[in-house]
């Protein structure tokens, strides 16, 4: 009873975690401008956790921090006509920011290396979630990929469950399995298929593009989650960080996101 009760405890504050979560992202997307800043924020997020983890000199890791944020509000300044700047400056603003970080983390090469591919990954997955409703706002589109996200990981954990065998990475999370994977893409391809039908997405014109759409979200989404599970299992923490309480941190929430994120823009 008590093990039961504790269980409960538990999981009255994820829940109410995930309601203010799900509630702050409803109500952003009613307005580009609170849409746009949200993803900055997320992005800005995600960026000092993963120094968080990998940096321990408090004075380069601030640094890093203050340099790595220039190329993201740039990016969301000229989307926001806050401030015109073509993508050829946005690219030289990333490559001098990289340089600069490559600079001051050398010395760690393996935790440079990691930090500086999560900088690329971050300012391409932004710009890209920004170039999909640049022309016209329309926030069905950044809604079909987080819903095919959530239905991939969803239904991958739940297949992997009851009928995973065979584990992909069993260093880096016991619970992916090939089993979860196909699980996962065969739903992701079905509910990519009924939105097609149902509520068809503005930039994808033909029915060929949601099949490609669910099969990036079934390789970049479980590689993205693979890929925050190794950070953190070289660095050896549970989460990425606290602000999400029970969730852990935005990069916990976040990793098929931003993987999934830095590949829209190829259908």
């Amino acid at each position: 009873m008590e093990q039961s009760s504790g269980k409960f405890k538990d999981l009255l504050p994820r829940i109410a975690y995930a309601i203010l979560g799900i509630t702050i992202v409803v109500f952003s997307f009613l307005h580009p401008i609170s849409a746009h800043l949200l993803f900055l924020l997320i992005t800005i997020g995600i960026w000092f956790e993963t120094l968080s983890l990998l940096i321990t000199e408090a004075k380069h890791k601030y640094i890093l921090f203050l340099i790595g944020c220039i190329p993201p509000l740039f990016i969301t300044a000229n989307v926001l006509n806050v401030l015109t700047i073509d993508f050829s400056s946005i690219v030289g603003l990333i490559t001098v920011a990289f340089i600069s970080m490559w600079l001051l983390s050398a010395k760690h090469k393996e935790k440079a290396f990691i930090t500086l591919l999560v900088f690329v990954v971050l300012n391409v997955a932004l710009y890209n979630w920004f170039t999909i409703s640049t022309e016209q706002w329309n926030p069905q589109s950044w809604v079909f990929w987080l819903v095919l996200v959530w239905i991939n990981d969803t239904f991958a954990y739940f297949t992997g469950r009851l009928f995973g065998r065979h584990k992909i990475a069993p260093e880096v999370s016991p619970g992916k399995t090939v089993e979860g994977l196909i699980g996962g893409f065969f739903f992701t391809v079905l509910a990519s298929a009924i939105y097609a039908f149902v509520s068809p997405v503005p930039h994808l014109d033909k029915p060929s593009d949601y099949i490609i759409a669910a099969t990036i979200v079934s390789i970049a989404g479980p590689a993205g989650d693979l890929f925050e599970s190794a950070i953190k299992r070289y660095v050896g923490v549970k989460d990425s960080g606290k602000l999400l309480g029970p969730h852990g941190g935005l990069f916990d929430r976040m990793d098929a996101w931003l993987f999934v994120s830095a590949c829209v823009n190829l259908v």
